[in-house]
């Protein structure tokens, strides 16, 4: 047997592994157009759109399961004692309280899982798990602080646009009639200046809110998104948002956010977290961090009030189902977002070909 083609051919495989990684080539960004992804970690490994798939090859569907298992099932355990005190009303300030207490602990549970999943599973390996987490900076500053702006201030603009088109086509109950009084009985604030003020304060309040979001965006947007990358960005997106939305079930089944107590709730928010999550995961994939989303996360927290100022019963089932800042019309206008966005990576991708087109050509 002559062994000289064979050590030839494992000399060649020990160069290559140690050559170190190409360089990112320009190609099709996180919808198909657009940039490409920069700083994720092992930009060799691509998907069918060329978006680096953060080194993984195929999904590990043990690891994904344990995660959504965990998350679920530490969040069933944290709203225990809100199950055990009910029934809640969303009318009570008590009841809310427990709301919103049991909600702030649950938003810890996805990075438990995500956590656990990691040092179990060991996927990705050491060295990548920061990067799996999302947790990078990436080099160019100011197009990382554009992108921390654009998605703290987008939720804003997007509960407006709820609002506009809830009036617009009647969809709900509103008295804008309150603009222009107190906000409550004998107190001299107005609606008009409490929203003056609440939009000077909101970058305080985004950092705040930030605070509780990355226990949330460090598990969705970023393990879960990083193991389901090999599927491409589409189904990544969409069954991250899927599972985000379902993973809240323990508080709507009480009434929370729709004030409704069946099947119905977890349903919207399903469809409602699957059109915001595919904004918060172009943020993560076209930025390369999971800080934006984190930012934009912090931001829809902030301005969800926006949509119920002006309802004449703020906690009605219909205006929330509807017209609330998770409703049937935030649906509408996170989808208008989507559409807007790639039609602005279409168009910049297609000027990107002229100049290329254009550019001399050398022999």
């Amino acid at each position: 047997m002559n062994d000289a083609p064979d050590s030839g051919r494992a000399a060649r495989a020990v160069d290559v592994a140690r050559e170190p990684a190409a360089a990112p080539v320009p190609t099709s960004g996180a919808w198909g157009t657009g940039p490409v992804v920069r700083d994720c970690p092992d930009e060799r490994v691509r998907d069918a759109h060329g978006v680096p798939t953060g080194g993984l090859t195929a999904v590990p569907w043990a690891a994904v399961g344990a995660f959504v298992v965990l998350a679920f099932g530490l969040a069933w355990l944290v709203a225990i004692p809100l199950w055990m005190h009910r029934p809640m009303t969303m009318t009570s300030m008590t009841d809310q309280l427990w709301f919103q207490v049991t909600g702030a602990v649950m938003m810890a549970t996805p990075v438990a899982a995500a956590l656990i999943c990691l040092f179990v599973f060991k996927i990705p390996p050491a060295g990548r798990r920061l990067a799996a987490l999302g947790l990078t900076l990436p080099h160019r500053v100011w197009r990382f602080v554009a992108y921390l702006v654009l998605a703290a201030y987008l939720p804003v603009v997007v509960s407006g646009l709820i609002v506009a088109h809830g009036v617009a086509f009647g969809l709900a109950d509103y008295d804008l009639s309150r603009w222009t009084q107190p906000v409550a009985p004998g107190v001299s604030v107005t609606l008009q200046t409490q929203v003056l003020l609440q939009l000077a304060l909101f970058p305080l309040g985004v950092i705040v809110n930030a605070i509780l979001a990355l226990g949330e965006e460090l598990g969705w947007r970023g393990y879960l998104t990083t193991v389901l990358r090999p599927l491409g960005v589409w189904p990544t997106v969409l069954i991250t948002g899927a599972i985000w939305g379902l993973w809240h079930s323990p508080l709507l089944l009480l009434g929370y956010n729709y004030n409704l107590r069946d099947w119905r709730a977890p349903v919207l928010m399903m469809v409602a977290c699957m059109a915001i999550g595919a904004v918060l995961g172009w943020l993560r994939l076209s930025s390369g961090s999971v800080w934006p989303a984190v930012f934009a996360h912090a931001g829809l927290n902030g301005s969800a009030g926006i949509t119920l100022m002006f309802f004449a019963q703020p906690m009605d089932a219909h205006n929330l189902v509807w017209c609330g800042p998770l409703g049937v019309l935030a649906v509408v206008v996170w989808a208008e977002v989507i559409i807007l966005g790639l039609l602005a990576a279409r168009v910049r991708a297609r000027r990107a070909a002229r100049r290329v087109s254009a550019a001399p050509t050398t022999a």
